[in-house]
């Protein structure tokens, strides 16, 4: 048996207020069966894991209702990750496919069950740690982020204001031009600039540590003022 530390911290935009949930006294650690070292997995797109990595023109793609091109929404948070990381003198993460997949499950969960924590109340998958085994992720580190945001382009604290009756219209101003719906890229930056000026966030996500990446995120078509993306961030090493 190997010890398996890992960091969980929170992130929550919901009524266009942010709150985090500061990380732990003590870091939690699990136990898991010892596993072979995983393969190397080839990237998706060479952009994925270079500190010369230019933006995909793919991530101007607009949000769409329902379901969200999970794939993509993971390359562009991957992209602004390694940015910062390459940045402060890191080495880039890798995408690693089985993490996305853990990533989507996690956060399919939240939106399915209505709830928001690292936590879950599905059997098998309640810790960060099951939902890895169970992902067949091998990995000696791991971590978490959780996040929402709004579909539509709404900052933290802004004030917005209903057109019509249309449930995913609003302005900036009484009668103004209608909020745009978010990018891939501005959704993906948005999330990532919020978790650096989280410290628990942060320290995930600079860890050096950690050399793998999978991220993704699930539309909540109940969320107020439009749709809420719920979004999962892991890194393993």
């Amino acid at each position: 048996m190997i010890r398996l530390p890992f960091a969980a911290v929170l992130l929550l935009l919901a009524g266009c207020a942010t709150r985090v949930a500061p990380p732990p006294d003590v870091v939690p650690r699990v136990s898991a069966p010892e596993v072979a070292q995983q393969a190397r997995i080839v990237p998706e797109q060479a952009i994925a894991a270079s500190c010369d990595a230019r933006p995909d023109q793919a991530f101007e793609a607009r949000i769409p209702a329902g379901a969200m091109d999970v794939a993509l929404l993971d390359r562009a948070i991957l992209f602004h990750s390694n940015r910062a990381r390459c940045r402060m003198g890191l080495n880039p993460l890798a995408p690693d496919p089985r993490l996305r997949d853990a990533a989507t499950g996690h956060s399919a969960d939240m939106v399915r069950l209505g709830f928001f924590d690292h936590v879950s109340p599905v059997p098998g998958r309640a810790t960060m740690g099951e939902r890895l085994q169970a992902g067949g992720v091998a990995f000696r580190t791991a971590a978490e982020n959780l996040a929402t945001a709004k579909r539509l382009e709404i900052g933290d604290g802004q004030p917005v204001y209903p057109l019509g009756q249309d449930r995913c219209a609003y302005s900036y101003t009484p009668k103004g031009r209608r909020v745009p719906v978010r990018t891939y890229d501005s959704l993906a930056e948005n999330l990532v600039t919020r978790w650096l000026e989280s410290p628990g966030h942060r320290r995930n996500l600079l860890n050096g540590d950690y050399t793998r990446h999978g991220a993704s995120g699930v539309i909540d078509p109940t969320g107020k003022l439009c749709d809420t993306i719920n979004a999962t961030q892991l890194f393993a090493g």
